[in-house]
């Protein structure tokens, strides 16, 4: 699907594509400046907190993050017609040169009734496919436990370590 959505892009004119989800702020170099065809960019996670502002923009009310960027970059490209995307947008089989630059602020869980309607959708989608049963793990295990589980799962999420980055 991302594929051919990059592909659409393409055929009406982009030079780049930026892949990216709804619930992530991207922040990259000036695109017409880079002389890779591939940019790697790293993704922090970022987490409710308490004393967060009473803000329904998660981009001005979160404020604090975990420490390290998450394990897989994501990728944005120049426009080729033979790329294709790898699963999450991890990646991208294209020729050409590649860098890391930018940043991704990611703001997956944000309340914990939005963590529940998240696992049971994400856990409907996957199951409405014939992927292999280890994609989407984490929205079946979330989607698994039940109001205390969850809700201790919740409470271990917004106390882990994190740092203030505004």
């Amino acid at each position: 699907k991302m594929s051919r959505l990059a592909h659409l892009a393409g055929d009406m004119g982009a030079a780049w594509v930026i892949p990216f989800d709804a619930d992530e702020a991207w922040y990259l170099p000036d695109l017409s400046t880079v002389t890779a065809d591939v940019v790697m960019v790293r993704s922090h996670v970022y987490v409710p907190q308490p004393g967060d502002p009473d803000d329904p923009n998660p981009i001005t009310r979160m404020l604090w993050r975990v420490a390290t960027p998450e394990r897989f970059p994501k990728v944005c490209f120049r426009y080729h017609p033979d790329a294709q995307l790898h699963m999450g947008q991890h990646d991208v089989s294209r020729p050409g040169r590649r860098t890391e630059a930018g940043m991704i602020k990611h703001y997956q869980y944000r309340t914990l009734e939005q963590v529940r309607r998240k696992a049971s959708n994400g856990t409907k989608a996957y199951s409405a496919t014939n992927l292999p049963h280890f994609y989407g793990t984490h929205w079946r295990n979330l989607n698994s436990l039940d109001e205390d589980g969850l809700a201790g799962w919740w409470e271990d999420y917004t106390s882990q370590p994190l740092e203030y980055a505004p």
